[in-house]
């Protein structure tokens, strides 16, 4: 007995053996595959359109989920970096497949449906998180109306809600005041205390680094030796997780592998200053000291780098001994910045040691420190008014609105 379904999407039927049949028509060749289940049949059809890269799926009949699915699989996978690769999967997973608008047809979906989408999530979600759906929607029907699968783009007209709209507001960067980096200085950087409690203190003076340099910790558990060059730190490359797919010598379902940095813009030459110089002396020193010889600026004891979660989990501990409050490893990066901003340092300067993308970038995420700034210059005026006051110096106010209420009456 034969199960028809609609031109273009296959058609199912049951063997003699019992098994499931799924035959349908891939680059006007007439393709057969089998399995246990209707499902099985059409995984065994799914891994042979990516194993061949194959597109055979007919826009007027495919649903959303199912187009995006191949798109991500045929068009993305090992084309971006594989962390880029897992946030659309894991995005699409969660938000899309299964979901109402995963299951309506190509052909017939419209700007309004993915509108009221994005609507509903922002009453779920922060906005950074909306904006990963955005990310897959836009570039992914872009690519259908290039490739004449669908007429219009139903994106050209949606819009993300203004964030103070969002249920989950985004929260104020955390950074670490002048007095406390001063503590941080004096605990980490004092040879005593690594004698004391050699475990603690072994790495303690990385923390320093992070703070003279702003480097993210996926940037620094990638630096090497080789990088440390004269009066420069060379960053051009990241540890990265990314979910292993059976491509990596590891049973972990997720492994921390080198990778480029994040964008372009963060490959970057970083000035070290004399403390930052002082640190790294006393990572080498300590390298000695156990022994171990590694390319690594951060290394375990066998010399390989040492991991991300190590890093921020020494971070705690070091926190919780010096009495200083844990903001985790990204507040260094973000005192690294605020500092430079405070010291009337160009915007501009400070966007490039940070290695982003644009200025933009920069402004937005510092604008509160500005904020702060603009403050602190009104004040300087009403400080000038105010000794001028205490000096028994008129300023005039009083006759001035004297004189404006005559010439008003």
């Amino acid at each position: 007995m034969q199960n028809k379904r609609e031109s273009g999407t296959g058609s199912f039927r049951v063997k003699p053996n019992g098994s499931i049949e799924y035959r349908i028509c891939i680059d006007s060749v007439q393709r057969s595959f089998s399995g246990k289940t209707e499902s099985e049949a059409r995984r065994k059809c799914r891994d042979f359109q990516k194993n061949n890269k194959v597109w055979s799926f007919v826009p007027t009949k495919t649903t959303v989920e199912e187009y995006i699915s191949n798109w991500l699989l045929l068009y993305k996978y090992r084309k971006v970096a594989d962390s880029t690769y897992d946030r659309l999967e894991q995005t699409f997973e969660r938000h899309i497949l299964g979901t109402e608008i995963g299951k309506m047809r190509m052909s017939k979906i419209d700007s309004d449906d993915i509108q009221k989408q994005i609507d509903q999530k922002s009453e779920q979600y922060s906005k950074s998180e909306v904006k990963k759906i955005y990310e897959i929607y836009s570039p992914c029907f872009r690519f259908a109306v290039a490739k004449n699968d669908i007429i219009r783009n139903p994106m050209l007209l949606v819009r993300l809600p203004l964030e103070r709209n969002f249920a989950i507001k985004t929260k104020n960067i955390e950074y670490y005041k002048e007095e406390q980096v001063q503590v941080l200085l004096e605990e980490t950087m004092d040879e005593s205390y690594y004698l004391q409690n050699k475990r603690l203190y072994r790495y303690a003076p990385i923390y320093v680094l992070f703070l003279m340099t702003g480097l993210r910790l996926g940037e620094m558990c990638a630096l090497r030796w080789s990088d440390v060059n004269n009066n420069l730190l060379n960053v051009d490359k990241s540890m990265v997780i990314v979910n292993n797919r059976g491509r990596y010598d590891s049973d972990k379902k997720t492994v921390e592998i080198e990778s480029d940095t994040k964008t372009k813009a963060g490959k970057r030459k970083v000035p070290l200053n004399a403390i930052a110089k002082d640190a790294l002396r006393l990572l080498k020193n300590r390298m000695v000291d156990f022994g171990i010889s590694s390319d690594y600026v951060l290394h375990n004891y066998s010399g390989d780098h040492l991991s991300m979660s190590t890093v921020q989990k020494r971070w705690k501990e070091i926190c919780c001994q010096i009495g200083l409050p844990c903001h985790g490893i990204h507040a260094l990066r973000h005192t690294f910045a605020s500092q430079l901003i405070l010291e009337d340092v160009n915007i501009k300067t400070v966007s490039q040691l940070l290695g982003h993308a644009n200025i933009q970038i920069t402004y937005d995420r510092y604008i509160h420190i500005r904020k702060e700034q603009e403050t602190k210059a009104v004040e300087v005026l009403e400080n000038i008014y105010n000794k001028g006051n205490s000096l028994g110096i008129s300023m005039g106010f009083d006759n001035y609105r004297t004189t404006e209420s005559r010439n008003y009456a």
